[in-house]
């Protein structure tokens, strides 16, 4: 890891005290950045249409998670848990939150009444078919197949008849 940042072991180790630290970073780095799409998406949403803002919002959740499939898939499975869920369940809270404000602006095309339920379902619906694929290193995930069935199956679920 440190050669592909480019930087000496030693000079790793000055800065973190020992490989969890380092994974426990990064893993804090990828909530960052998934947080940071969905702000993204937030500050263009003024102009976009519901089926844009799903499909933009799943879109770059699945960038994030293709960015380094293996760094991805070792944060996840190896980062210490105790230090990793507190960011994860921080940015889970705050992803549905952001979710909750983007489908409050499209309320008269959403069918479901209750949106604080259907923005717990969409952000953690996208977030387990994304992070999934991306763990099994489903190739689909990359072609963006999964990313076109995730958006039918949210819009879908968003604007469809009530069952």
């Amino acid at each position: 890891a440190a050669e592909r940042a480019g930087v000496s072991v030693g000079s790793l180790y000055q800065y973190f005290p020992n490989k969890e630290a380092i994974l426990a970073e990064l893993s804090r780095r990828h909530v960052v950045e998934l947080e940071r799409g969905m702000i993204d998406v937030l500050a263009r949403a003024e102009a976009m249409s519901l089926v844009e803002i799903v499909t933009a919002m799943i879109a770059d959740n699945a960038r994030a998670h293709t960015h380094d499939p293996g760094l991805h898939k070792v944060l996840f499975e190896e980062a210490p848990e105790f230090e990793a869920q507190d960011w994860r369940a921080g940015f889970a809270a705050r992803a549905v939150a952001l979710v909750g404000t983007l489908l409050e602006r499209h309320r008269a095309e959403i069918t479901l009444t209750d949106l604080p339920l259907a923005a717990l379902v969409v952000a953690q619906s996208v977030e387990a078919i994304i992070h999934g694929a991306a763990m099994t290193g489903d190739p689909r995930l990359q072609t963006g197949e999964i990313t076109a069935q995730a958006t039918r199956l949210v819009v879908n679920y968003l604007t469809g008849p009530s069952v």
